[in-house]
């Protein structure tokens, strides 16, 4: 609410000019190189997705929606999505990042089930 009040003032046209300074300054490739040195340092990654109105797409006769995304390195994905009053959730990890796949799957839908319930 306070971006959208305020996506037209000068604060918006001063970081955008900061930040072609920094490119300028610093350029691409060294920004690339600090971006991937950041990313390659994530450890979980959220993604949330609110999926189309039933309404809109009841013809299509659609009962599930998902995505995925591809992690990296040692990163657990939380994709997420919700749709018609339901809540969808894919986790996507590299083999081996995950010791006791049992242990975390459990622990994962009981935080669901938490969160559906309440």
């Amino acid at each position: 609410s306070i971006y959208n009040n305020c996506k037209y003032s000068i604060g918006s046209y001063l970081i955008s000019s900061i930040q072609k300074m920094i490119m300028k300054f610093m350029g691409k490739g060294m920004i690339l190189k600090l971006y991937d040195i950041f990313m390659s340092n994530i450890e979980y990654c959220y993604t949330n997705v609110i999926g189309p109105d039933y309404n809109s797409i009841k013809e299509l006769e659609i009962e599930k929606i998902s995505f995925f995304t591809t992690a990296q390195k040692k990163e657990i994905c939380f994709n997420i999505i919700s749709y018609n009053n339901k809540l969808n959730l894919n986790i996507c990890y590299k083999e081996g990042i995950i010791k006791d796949v049992n242990k975390f799957n459990n622990s994962i839908k009981q935080a669901y089930n938490e969160i559906i319930n309440n």
